[in-house]
């Protein structure tokens, strides 16, 4: 009798732990298990702007707001000028003068395609290069060809001399890069075959491509 007392005392034991457990487990929601969420998307994207280096131009990592119109955000990037790193660590400059703040950017003449104008509040003789910073900045947009200056229409091609043998367009400096990793730019070299190293301070890779 003694024993069965005690298996009946001990079953009740076991029936409450397990209830009390099933009750945490279920519970009113508090402590029901969270589910995981994707990142909140970005609200910036990522564009170029082409500073100075050595006489020819080179392009430079900004982020700009989505809601933003992109050209006139990588515009007033290029207008605030090199940042105090790429100014110390990779030689940029700029050609712009740096009262140039206010302008007008809108699209093309009637009847002309894939081309934007730009012209400033302050009218200014810009120097070639300066000219060349703002047309390759705009010119990375792919609905723009060619960007009207007030004293005549320019491409990149137009601008060839003033635009490195290779010119390494993605990854850009201070970006940071997952493998695999994927080089796009232009490279006037010759039988179009170069070769690239990309170097941190842990590891160097290189490779020859045409």
């Amino acid at each position: 009798t003694l024993t069965r007392v005690l298996i009946g005392f001990w079953t009740l034991v076991l029936l409450i732990v397990l209830l009390t457990l099933v009750g945490r487990l279920g519970g009113d929601g508090d402590n029901a298990t969270t589910e995981l969420q994707p990142p909140a998307p970005s609200a910036t994207n990522k564009v170029r702007v082409y500073f100075v280096r050595e006489g020819k131009v080179w392009p430079a990592l900004r982020e700009v707001p989505k809601d933003r119109a992109q050209a006139n955000a990588a515009l007033d990037e290029l207008l605030r000028g090199p940042t105090a790193q790429e100014s110390a660590e990779l030689g940029f400059t700029t050609a712009l003068p740096g009262d140039l703040r206010t302008y007008s950017l809108v699209g093309p003449p009637a009847g002309v395609r894939g081309a934007v104008s730009l012209d400033f509040e302050r009218k200014r003789n810009l120097p070639l290069a300066a000219r060349a910073q703002l047309v390759f900045t705009l010119t990375q947009f792919p609905l723009v060809e060619a960007v009207f200056l007030p004293d005549r229409t320019y491409r990149r091609a137009d601008l060839e001399d003033l635009s490195p043998a290779i010119l390494v367009e993605s990854p850009l400096p201070f970006e940071q890069v997952s493998s695999p990793l994927h080089v796009f730019g232009t490279a006037n070299t010759f039988e179009a075959t170069f070769g690239y190293e990309l170097t941190d301070t842990t590891v160097a890779s290189s490779t020859r491509t045409s």
